[in-house]
């Protein structure tokens, strides 16, 4: 169901530009901690909503606590403000339309 569908597809696109950048610089991928919500019992329009809420998390995180430490790597800081870009552009915007 969209916007869902089409935002695993992107999750999964970013997934494989940070294990690229896990390679190159030879670290471990860490182990998947996210507190992943599913709608079972919501609305589509709760659902969405509950995204608009995520996407404004990721997109904090990347601006507080992630750029910040990556400032001598611009690779680093090209696949997350990539990231950044696309939560603020298209995945807020897609969850807003489908929260009202």
């Amino acid at each position: 169901m969209r916007p869902f569908n089409m935002i695993v597809r992107s999750e999964e696109q970013h997934i494989v530009a940070l294990r690229a950048l896990f390679d190159k610089y030879g670290i471990e991928a860490p182990e998947n901690t996210a507190n992943i919500v599913t709608p079972e019992g919501m609305t589509k329009t709760e659902a969405c909503a509950m995204g608009v809420v995520r996407e404004e998390e990721t997109i904090r995180l990347y601006e507080q606590e992630l750029l910040p430490v990556v400032t001598k790597y611009a690779d680093i800081i090209r696949v997350f403000t990539n990231r950044r870009s696309t939560s603020r552009e298209r995945h807020m915007p897609a969850y807003e339309r489908c929260a009202q």
